[in-house]
């Protein structure tokens, strides 16, 4: 049982971050429909260069549904990729897994990056 649990929102979905070890945190993406483990990683190393990618639209590495999209992040052990496009003010976010299929779209507010940014630095 996880030690300690962070979740960060999104407009149709939400990511659960669990403990497993001190530094150790499992990353899941819960639905309506599913849980879907997407993987595990160093918080600390992760969630801070995963805000910094939110935040400045980072470095372009693709196209998904038309988009240029930049990497935020990939996890170890089930090895699940998030990319993001600029909308707006917003960020469309698209969680791929290891085959480099896109399981979720989703939409981050302004609102919800401040979420993130509050609940990563203080587990962080």
């Amino acid at each position: 049982m996880p030690q300690q649990m962070t979740t960060l929102p999104m407009s149709r979905a939400t990511l659960e971050l669990s403990m497993l070890q001190p530094r150790w945190w499992e990353w899941t993406l819960v639905t309506e429909d599913a849980r879907i483990t997407l993987g595990a990683e160093v918080l600390a190393t992760v969630g801070t260069r995963a805000l910094s990618r939110l935040s400045s639209g980072g470095e372009r590495s693709g196209v998904v549904d038309g988009r240029e999209v930049c990497w935020v992040l990939s996890l170890a052990e089930k090895h699940h990729s998030l990319y993001c496009a600029v909308d707006g003010p917003d960020r469309l976010l698209y969680f791929q897994d290891a085959e480099g299929r896109v399981i979720w779209r989703d939409r981050l507010s302004p609102d919800h990056l401040k979420s993130w940014t509050a609940a990563l630095e203080a587990t962080g």
